[in-house]
């Protein structure tokens, strides 16, 4: 592992312009307190090389209920951390518009991330910390079937260095480029009763490897649909396969593993999820509460001031022969917490300006609704050549 491309985010994040049932997001804003699971992802994007294709998977997520998602097939140059409107892109890439693997992270785990190491530009690692609990995600993007047996051994030796720096916990997710097909009775500790097709050969070594290092692979211990199993499909839509597997040292911390089909990105992959379990720190109900945020636009200060205006009048006198100073001051304390609760406040996001316009989310949407068509005419196909 190279020293050099080992970033710590509280230090050298870059600033730039770049930025079913179950999939719509949450919207919380304490979610890193109280939430109980992390929805943890694995999605090969086959380029994020420019910036309308960055813009078009962020608009794609917007439907999608995850925390974090490990990119694979990035193909951006350099090792590099940059924090967008709502998100934080960590990534490496070394050979241009190949390869490349990285990060997208929801702006709100800001504080939970440790760092993030390039080791390789097929091989990435993210330590983060949840209260006292360290996890490191690690992602990966596997040579193809054409390649030589010396890149496939050196992605296998990455991946070894990255798993020496590990916490107690990982995950090592992504496209391996391997079909492991059904268990066999002698690897029950590395995988469950569900497989998907046939095993080949890269199948076998990844088995092997998940051996040696005492990981489960997740996607087999969680019975699915057969048709929701595939993660990947070929150009012509007649071959499928489960290529992208998500494996952890600690099974239980995973309770489930699902595909979803039904992102609006065009990849010949499918968005891999898994639920992991987090610990956190049991909080009284009686006695937490959250502390009330001072307002800090123009627009809030004068909202507050207005509803601070009316609370007092309608709580507060002075103080009479039967209510004592601390009463007054009580009283008067309730009036500003009320007067800040969030719903006096205007919301932000009401002011955003919107980066993609209606007439370009139409034809997104169109796009989504050509692709998922099963039987294409002619002109649909000619209409999906057309860019945006």
């Amino acid at each position: 592992m190279r020293s050099a491309l080992n970033f710590n985010i509280g230090y050298h994040v870059l600033t730039g312009h770049r930025g079913e049932v179950d999939h719509y997001p949450h919207t919380s804003t304490k979610e890193t307190e109280q939430k109980q699971h992390l929805k943890i992802c694995t999605y090969n994007v086959k380029s994020l090389s420019s910036f309308e294709r960055l813009l078009d998977l962020t608009h794609a997520l917007k439907k999608i209920d995850f925390d974090i998602i490990g990119l694979g097939e990035v193909r951006r140059m350099g090792c590099k951390i940059e924090e967008l409107e709502d998100y934080i892109l960590c990534d490496i890439g070394e050979t241009n518009g190949l390869y490349g693997v990285g990060f997208l992270i929801k702006k709100i785990y800001k504080p939970n991330i440790v760092s993030f190491n390039g080791v390789s530009e097929r091989v990435a690692i993210l330590k983060l910390k949840f209260g006292d609990e360290p996890l490191t995600v690690i992602q990966t993007y596997a040579p193809t079937e054409n390649a030589t047996e010396d890149e496939i051994c050196k992605f296998y030796d990455d991946l070894r260095n990255a798993q020496e720096v590990q916490d107690k916990i990982v995950l090592v997710m992504g496209d391996f480029n391997a079909k492991i097909g059904q268990p066999k009775k002698c690897e029950n500790l590395v995988m469950g009763s569900f497989g998907y097709g046939k095993r080949n050969e890269r199948g076998d070594r990844l088995i092997k490897y998940a051996c040696e290092q005492k990981l489960s692979i997740m996607n087999t211990f969680f019975k699915k649909k057969q048709s929701r199993r595939w993660t990947w499909i070929s150009p012509d839509q007649k071959t499928k396969n489960e290529i992208d597997f998500i494996m952890c040292n600690k099974p239980s911390k995973i309770t489930n593993v699902e595909v979803l089909n039904k992102v609006s990105f065009p990849s010949d992959h499918r968005l891999l999820r898994a639920s992991f379990f987090l610990k956190n720190p049991k909080k009284s109900r009686k006695t937490y509460s959250s502390s009330p945020k001072a307002p800090r636009t123009d627009e809030e200060k004068s909202i507050f001031i207005e509803s601070l205006r009316e609370n007092v009048t309608k709580s507060l006198t002075s103080p009479q022969h039967s209510e004592n100073v601390q009463t007054y001051y009580d009283n008067l304390e309730k009036a500003i917490l009320t007067s800040l609760r969030p719903g006096n406040k205007c919301s932000a996001t009401n002011n955003k300006t919107k980066i993609l316009s209606e007439p370009t989310i139409q034809l997104i949407n169109r796009r989504t609704e050509l692709i998922t068509t099963k039987h294409k005419t002619t002109a649909m196909k000619e209409e999906l050549k057309k860019p945006i």
